[in-house]
């Protein structure tokens, strides 16, 4: 069974945590390391993984030449290997042979929230992407749906806006991109 093999695997794991380990792990795993800790994410919900792609969609769709979106990558920040949900990367700057990438390579990451993954989201991600200078973070909220957009000013994430249902994200950094948060679910 999964869970035992993964029971398994953890209890043996002695000492830190490091980014090699991670390259051992089997890829359906999500996890993500934090300061030398595991961190093993629960199997995302069907709204988490409907938000996701019909954003996905909407960000491809806005996207000039010169950005990729990266649906599944691991961000290399001092200390952690995050896995966003969502992240538009410089083309140009995207190491093709990598499953970890450089956080220079990002214009823009997007967390959606699960119950387990909100505070974790809200506060030590968006701090250790803004300490990397990644230029934008936004975070989607599912109950209600809300998206909430941040741009860095600086070393921190200042707030460019946040809109429910039935109100227009009206973003241009670091990407151009209009639409309703009430597409993101059924």
């Amino acid at each position: 069974m999964e869970a035992d093999a993964m029971a398994t695997l953890l209890e043996a794991h002695t000492g830190e945590w490091t980014s090699a380990d991670l390259d051992l792990l089997p890829d359906h795993w999500k996890v993500e390391l934090l300061d030398g800790t595991l961190i093993v994410n629960a199997q995302a919900m069907p709204g988490h993984i409907v938000a996701a792609r019909r954003l996905v969609r909407l960000l491809e769709d806005s996207l000039g030449e010169d950005h990729e979106l990266l649906p599944e990558v691991m961000v290399d920040l001092a200390g952690a290997h995050f896995a966003p949900d969502i992240a538009v990367a410089h083309r140009d700057r995207i190491d093709w042979n990598a499953t970890e990438q450089d956080p220079a390579t990002f214009a823009l990451v997007v967390e959606v929230a699960s119950p387990s993954t909100a505070a974790f989201d809200r506060t030590i991600k968006a701090e250790r992407y803004a300490a990397a200078g990644i230029p934008g973070y936004w975070r989607v909220e599912l109950d209600p749906i809300t998206v909430i957009a941040h741009a860095l000013r600086g070393r921190t994430y200042a707030e460019l806006g946040r809109w429910g249902a039935g109100e227009t994200v009206e973003v241009d950094e670091p990407v151009r991109v209009s639409f309703d948060p009430a597409v993101l679910l059924p």
